[in-house]
């Protein structure tokens, strides 16, 4: 007898209401609709969202988030003006409450899940009295825009596109300051930016 084949109850375009009420190892937030997993980017655990689909694979759906219908306590407006393009971090629309809150699960999550361990006890994660500027190691690629200039940030999520960056709310002000003036250095002592298509540049 032929094995008979589950067809996803979603189709690229679809316009779907969400209940949020989980996350995935990168922050997206976790749904499901008719009982299939719908993963949305940008969305929070206990909100009601709208969102199109975008991507339909065997076990789950990813949907761009349109609308926010019910709002988590815990979403703010994210403090990074490049927050939208960048894709150096994925929980900045997330207080920091709740963002500790998330790395506490993701610890019982990988405790549970992948190391088989039942009823694992966490204590709350220990936060920071100022979660900013706080990072002192950094990796940014370079690259040129469609006029030539040399740009140097985190690469846009999802592709290899560079977004250039002044300053980043995470970096050490050191850091920020040590990228600005290598733009400035490379631009000006015109240094070969490395192309990815081309295999050339350094």
């Amino acid at each position: 007898m032929e094995q008979m084949t589950q067809l996803a109850p979603v189709k690229v375009g679809d316009t779907l209401t969400v209940a949020i009420n989980g996350y995935a190892t990168q922050g997206e937030g976790v749904g499901r609709y008719k009982g299939f997993t719908i993963f949305v980017p940008n969305s929070l655990d206990g909100e009601t969202v709208v969102t199109r689909i975008e991507l339909v694979k065997k076990n789950y759906a990813r949907g761009e988030l349109l609308r926010v219908v019910e709002p988590s306590p815990h979403r703010v407006e994210p403090a990074c003006p490049l927050y939208a393009e960048c894709g150096g971090c994925q929980l900045l629309h997330l207080d920091y409450e709740g963002q500790l809150a998330f790395k506490r699960q993701r610890v019982i999550d990988v405790m549970e899940r992948l190391g088989g361990l039942k009823d694992v006890t966490v204590r709350p994660v220990i936060g920071m009295p100022n979660p900013w500027k706080y990072r002192n190691k950094v990796q940014y690629p370079f690259a040129l825009d469609a006029k030539g200039r040399v740009v140097i940030g985190c690469y846009q999520q999802g592709t290899h596109n560079v977004v250039d960056t002044r300053e980043c709310l995470i970096q050490h002000d050191l850091n920020s300051r040590i990228m600005n003036r290598l733009r400035e250095l490379v631009q000006g002592m015109g240094i070969s930016i490395y192309d990815e298509n081309t295999g050339q540049g350094l």
